[in-house]
């Protein structure tokens, strides 16, 4: 979360933008009605910048669960081996398939949308 420090002299209006304590920009305003502009502007920057990191976070997360169900279908797999007839086994197959199905699916999308959120900033 980003902090906004406010130092007024005059019509002079320095904005400092601080993330953990340290600061990210400083501007400086002559005219005082261009000051809640540049704060939307700011904020709007802040929140795509927040956003985009929400993406890389669901990356991580979906490429750590594809390891899980990856280690959960070799199991399964090893036990098909050992009794290919086994229903119970098989649905398990099912289950696991279909849940690596989703996964690789909301890895795509958090690609793309990271992809997406990334050229927006850029633009």
């Amino acid at each position: 979360m980003a902090l906004f420090c406010i130092l007024t002299i005059g019509d002079y209006r320095e904005i400092t933008i601080r993330k953990q304590g340290k600061p990210l920009k400083k501007v400086l305003y002559i005219n005082i009605q261009y000051v809640n502009l540049a704060f939307d502007i700011v904020l709007k920057l802040s929140a795509m910048k927040e956003s985009c990191e929400k993406y890389e976070q669901q990356i991580t997360k979906a490429k750590e669960t594809i390891g899980l169900i990856e280690q959960e279908l070799h199991q399964v797999r090893l036990k098909l081996q050992n009794d290919p007839n086994n229903a119970i086994y098989m649905q398990e197959l099912k289950n696991i398939s279909l849940d690596m199905t989703i996964t690789l699916n909301e890895l795509e999308h958090s690609e793309s949308a990271l992809e997406n959120c990334i050229s927006q900033q850029n633009s």
